[in-house]
């Protein structure tokens, strides 16, 4: 594995052009996980890394020959649509009121891929739900959403009587689904939703944490 520094908001990838040419003659596919997430700031703030920089990536996908294009999407550009089931190939012109300015990026970012798509390179599309901790290990991001609370909750010995679900699959389950579609070319220019049918409830865990003592009371 050889690692290139770059810049999602950059031309060609923050890349210089000699090796971003030499990058589209060597590379047989390509993963686009790399995105810029705070769900605090507004769609302008993201659009750099996550619209212009998923541009740059359509852009080596289809220079000197195609190559496979895999994104990967967040599960809520679809929570707008009203519908029990949400299938894989919903129109996503049919989401409304999207979350904050991270959805609203990468739901551009799924519009461009679909135009690719249109224009003939083969590309698939990953809607993640939030990826937890490896199922084996357990090592998994300390900076997210759902693990920021925690950590407040246990540095205030309190935490938030809230009714928040959220559907939590192990890195290693997604990185193994990703590994299997990717390498059936039946399933390419498709999308796929991989989530966990189990969702988890934030309060289970708070009174998890209570009962274990790491904090004293619910408010």
């Amino acid at each position: 594995m050889v690692a290139i520094p770059g810049h999602l908001e950059a031309p060609l990838l923050g890349l210089k052009s000699e090796r971003f040419q030499k990058l589209t003659t060597e590379i047989d596919s390509i993963f686009h996980i790399g995105a810029f997430v705070n769900h605090a700031m507004s769609y302008e703030q993201h659009r750099s890394a996550n619209v212009f920089g998923t541009q740059e990536i359509i852009r080596l996908a289809s220079i000197h020959r195609l190559k496979p294009l895999h994104f990967i999407s967040t599960v809520a550009v679809v929570e707008g649509v009203k519908a029990t089931k949400i299938p894989e190939n919903v129109d996503i012109e049919k989401s409304k009121n999207l979350t904050n300015g991270y959805v609203k990026s990468k739901w551009v970012g799924e519009k461009l891929i679909l135009i690719a798509r249109s224009r003939g390179i083969p590309c698939n599309i990953f809607r993640l739900p939030r990826v937890s901790g490896d199922s084996k290990i357990g090592a998994g991001p300390q900076g997210d959403f759902l693990w920021r609370m925690v950590q407040a909750s246990l540095i205030l010995r309190m935490a938030p009587q809230v009714d928040l679900y959220d559907d939590l699959t192990p890195v290693d389950y997604i990185c193994e689904a990703l590994h299997n579609i990717s390498t059936k070319p039946k399933w390419i220019n498709s999308q796929f939703h991989l989530v966990s049918p189990y969702p988890l409830r934030y309060l289970s865990v708070f009174k998890w944490l209570k009962k274990l003592g790491y904090i004293a009371k619910l408010i």
